[in-house]
């Protein structure tokens, strides 16, 4: 294999998890389904592995490239699903603003509006609510029972009841809950 085809495979190679890795860190969103995500992630890499078997018959030194958009595309697909949105958080100041939010509030259920900034994937603007060891975070104009939100509880237990769940970390719950059905990828928590 000539030495430019050789390199350009590899940035081929390259590109496939990176491609689907940004779309599977871009495409999720607070409330929303964490399944749709990950089938798109899916699709887009299924059309690379359609399109690289088909250059891959014509030219068998290419059977590396279609091997690796084939591994690339499941892989992305499953981080996507399990992992973008846990890592959005984890990567940011989201567990120091809870626990400030938490140290700050002095066991006084304290509600605030903030018009900049983020909370791991949720951007501005957002209502932030302390109640005990508990932070809900929501997007502006909805409630804790509208939409979805994100929850940091510093014991694991949220209280949520009739509401739909992703946990994403220990102690971070995804919520949405619109009062009919369940976003693809949650769990329903049923009330008493």
């Amino acid at each position: 294999m000539p030495r430019a085809e050789r390199r350009f495979m590899i940035g081929a190679i390259a590109l496939v998890p990176i491609l689907l890795g940004c779309l599977g860190w871009m495409l999720p969103s607070v409330g929303g389904s964490v399944v749709i995500p990950a089938v798109i992630v899916f699709g887009t890499g299924l059309l690379i592995v359609i399109i690289a078997t088909a250059v891959a018959m014509d030219r068998p030194r290419w059977r590396p490239f279609a091997i690796s958009a084939v591994i690339a595309t499941v892989l992305v697909s499953i981080w996507t699903f399990e992992f973008s949105l846990s890592m959005q958080i984890q990567f940011s100041n989201a567990t120091a603003q809870a626990t400030a939010a938490i140290e700050s509030s002095h066991g006084v259920p304290t509600c605030s509006m903030h018009v900049r900034g983020s909370v791991g994937p949720l951007s501005a603007p957002y209502r932030e609510c302390v109640s005990g060891q508990m932070v809900t975070f929501t997007r502006a104009g909805t409630t804790s029972t509208q939409g979805g939100g994100l929850i940091y509880a510093s014991n694991g237990v949220t209280g949520l009841q009739d509401a739909c769940v992703f946990t994403l970390l220990d102690d971070w719950t995804m919520f949405a809950s619109d009062g009919t059905s369940c976003p693809l990828g949650y769990n329903f928590i049923p009330g008493p």
